[in-house]
């Protein structure tokens, strides 16, 4: 697999300016750093979906979503 320049400059760019915006949240407080967590946990969750319809596989997005978002915020409140 050859070294495509292009995508490595995206990728490592993409990298730079999450990474920025993880240590920014982190740095303001804690509930910004828990909304960018969220933010990334729903999306990560999307993501999921979007590969079980590719293998042809009908998922519940909804109960996966609200599943998701209450346990994220139970878990929040718990250590909170």
């Amino acid at each position: 697999m050859a070294l495509d320049k292009k995508k490595f400059i995206t990728r490592t760019l993409s990298a730079t300016v999450f990474a920025g915006v993880l240590l920014s949240s982190i740095f303001i407080n804690y509930l910004t750093f828990s909304l960018l967590f969220l933010v990334v946990s729903i999306w990560a969750l999307h993501e999921f979906y979007k590969l079980m319809e590719i293998k042809q596989l009908t998922p519940n997005k909804t109960i996966g979503f609200s599943v998701g978002l209450l346990w994220y915020l139970f878990s929040f409140f718990w250590c909170a």
